[in-house]
């Protein structure tokens, strides 16, 4: 699998600056959004993949991808802001505002500037700030809670308006201590994306709906009818709801993502990696709304 790209911005000497792999390839789909996406630093101009991360002990945090270090692992920093007399020692950091700090002093290169990735051999007296940087692992959790763990939200489908209702033979509206119900919706809703990227094991975000705990899609009945398993018994109405159903990427590439569904078994939702196969399903991307040919991966 090709490596994820990652856009870069150079400054020149006439202060003029340079982007490169800021595109993956030079097909346009509607809209001029290009097939695939990089990483980057998301204060770049554009659009680069946003992770959520967790370095080490942080507090977790959207992110950046730095570079690539294997199929599930990337170099990432986090959005937490810390004073240059706050870092620890051996740590990874990288700079957020260069204040008037001795950057030099505390390891990094003699042109220290925003964005340059040093390891932090002393610590600062200045006024600037830097964020955490780490390897971090891909794994299927939206929000990671293990040290030095990731995630990319990948989004299959948005839908507007649909109806939550009752699996079963006598449907009564209210009935009790039901474990799975329907999804429908009209061909007339607003809907981005489709069936075409549905997944048995995606997560179904249901907005509004009266349904607690998680809701996962356990079968595709038609293009515009899925059931759901819900997380625990309760209470099902026939309800008008939105949703969304994502997945977690367990790897990426600049033109492709995977998902964990179809991945053998995970050793850990928090840690990641498989004891099993791995042959999770492969999808196209872009960074822009999903359609019936592109999910959409998180970006800023």
């Amino acid at each position: 699998m090709a490596k994820l790209k990652i856009t870069k911005t150079y400054t020149n000497p006439d202060s003029t600056t340079t982007m490169v792999d800021r595109y993956t390839m030079p097909t346009q789909i509607p809209a001029g959004t290009y097939v695939g996406g990089t990483g980057g630093f998301t204060a770049q101009t554009g659009r680069q993949i946003q992770p959520n991360v967790k370095v080490g002990s942080a507090t977790v945090s959207v992110g950046s991808i730095i570079r690539q270090k294997g199929a599930h692992k990337f170099q990432v920093s986090d959005e937490n802001t810390v004073n240059d007399e706050s870092v620890t020692l051996g740590n990874a950091y990288r700079i957020n505002s260069v204040g008037n700090t001795d950057w030099v002093a505390m390891g990094a290169g003699p042109n220290a500037n925003t964005n340059e990735v040093f390891v932090a051999k002393a610590a600062g007296s200045g006024t600037g700030t830097v964020q955490n940087v780490g390897e971090c692992t891909l794994v299927n959790l939206r929000t990671p809670t293990a040290a030095n763990t990731m995630s990319i939200l990948c989004t299959v489908a948005n839908i507007s308006n649909a109806n939550v209702a009752n699996i079963g033979t006598g449907i009564i509206s209210g009935y009790t201590n039901r474990t799975s119900a329907y999804i429908t919706w009209n061909a007339g809703d607003i809907q981005l994306g489709g069936n075409a990227n549905f997944k048995i094991g995606q997560t179904i975000n249901l907005l509004n709906s009266g349904i607690t705990g998680n809701v996962t899609l356990i079968a595709i009945n038609s293009g515009s009818n899925i059931a759901v398993a819900l997380g625990s018994t309760q209470t099902v109405s026939s309800n008008t709801s939105g949703f969304t159903s994502t997945f977690q990427a367990s790897k990426i590439s600049n033109k492709f993502v995977f998902d964990f569904l179809d991945g053998g078994t995970p050793e850990s939702s928090t840690t990641g990696g498989f004891t099993g196969a791995n042959n999770p399903n492969r999808f196209r991307y872009h960074l822009a709304a999903p359609t019936d040919t592109f999910v959409q991966v998180a970006y800023a």
